[in-house]
């Protein structure tokens, strides 16, 4: 019981904080570019592992590393959407 309670208490405290706290535009178009089209090539090799690796071998190491592959292009096309890296909103300095 006070278990559910902390669980909810904190998935109230997330909505807050979702709520009130907007991405923060830290990268120029430079930046900007540089993480569309590198989200667009692991996009494009995910498809391209999927279609030569994974599903003909249908390992689970070779779904794996192509849905990572796929999860990090897809942030990559989100991060340059918003004009937001992470990497930077952890406070660590990118040279693009």
């Amino acid at each position: 019981m006070a278990s559910r309670r902390l669980i909810i208490a904190a998935n109230r405290l997330t909505i807050a904080y979702n709520a009130f706290m907007g991405l923060q535009c830290n990268i120029d178009a430079r930046g900007q570019r540089m993480r569309a089209r590198m989200g667009t090539v692991f996009v494009i090799g995910a498809g391209l592992m999927a279609a030569l690796w994974a599903w003909p071998r249908g390992s689970i190491v070779a779904w794996a590393v192509t849905g990572a592959a796929l999860a990090v292009g897809l942030f990559m096309l989100f991060e340059a959407r918003n004009k937001w890296c992470a990497m930077r909103a952890m406070g660590i300095k990118t040279k693009i």
